[in-house]
């Protein structure tokens, strides 16, 4: 009888172990709060995400179109598009002078230059950075155009062909030289060519009476043929200067305004 009841005394203490167990559990885990499990991500549309996105609006902005009254002229229209510093274009029978001019901030810009800013040895014709010719029927007393030459060969390339008035024939037959602006074309005659010393300061746009008058007699004294014609001082003029085989020379091409060819 007494080992009968041994044998179940094991189990006994099991249960009251278990039952202990359990009281403990509950009494330091029965008041955690509740955790429930996070929510899965919801998926927002591209108009939910912009909801309180201000509206974005397009700014009109206003880009300055230069306008001239008169690209009369095809070409000098095609070649203010391809490159804004042109302000005229320079025609002169015989000389094979059919081109655009440009005008740089000085000098010395176009001088290797050509209208597409290439190198060249030979630049291209570029106007007095002084000049005014952008705004309508306004120039200077003097317009001044620079090219460059090769020595006395009339036949090379740019104002090179400028030292064709030397000759006698030639001068008093092709007399005429065009200078359109962008807005309107004007017509010069040739009243000299002459070689000037660079000591001589012949290159003045808007000289006073005094200047302008001993500029106009230097140049025609000068001149390797007499043109018969005669500059006062209310005419307007244009130079058009480049070198000579004597770096200490320049040879000049001196005109005057006239209102028609």
């Amino acid at each position: 009888m007494i080992a009968q009841r041994l044998s179940i005394w094991p189990a006994y203490l099991a249960g009251i172990a278990m039952i202990a167990l359990s009281v403990y559990i509950s009494a330091v885990y029965g008041n955690l709060p509740e955790i429930k499990p996070e929510p899965e991500p919801v998926e927002e549309t591209a108009e939910e995400t912009q909801e309180n996105v201000p509206e974005k609006t397009e700014e009109t902005v206003e880009i300055p179109v230069i306008t001239y009254d008169s690209f009369w002229d095809a070409e000098i229209k095609q070649a203010y598009n391809a490159n804004n510093d042109t302000v005229g274009w320079l025609t002169i029978s015989g000389c094979e002078i059919d081109n655009s001019v440009l005008q740089g901030s000085d000098n010395s810009y176009y001088l290797r230059k050509t209208e597409s800013l290439a190198y060249s040895v030979w630049g291209c014709y570029f106007m007095d950075y002084r000049n005014t010719v952008t705004e309508t029927d306004i120039m200077d007393r003097v317009t001044i155009i620079y090219g460059h030459s090769l020595g006395n060969d009339k036949n090379a390339s740019k104002f090179s062909k400028l030292k064709r008035y030397k000759d006698e024939d030639f001068a008093l037959s092709h007399k005429t030289v065009e200078l359109d602006t962008l807005y309107k074309p004007h017509y010069f005659t040739v009243c000299a060519a002459s070689d000037v010393p660079v000591t001589f300061d012949y290159l003045q746009v808007n000289p006073d009476d005094s200047k302008f008058a001993s500029v106009v007699d230097y140049i025609m004294s000068r001149s390797y043929v007499d043109f018969g014609e005669e500059i006062d001082s209310d005419d307007q003029l244009l130079i058009l200067s480049t070198c000579t085989f004597d770096d200490d020379l320049r040879y000049v091409i001196l005109c005057k305004m006239v209102e028609e060819k």
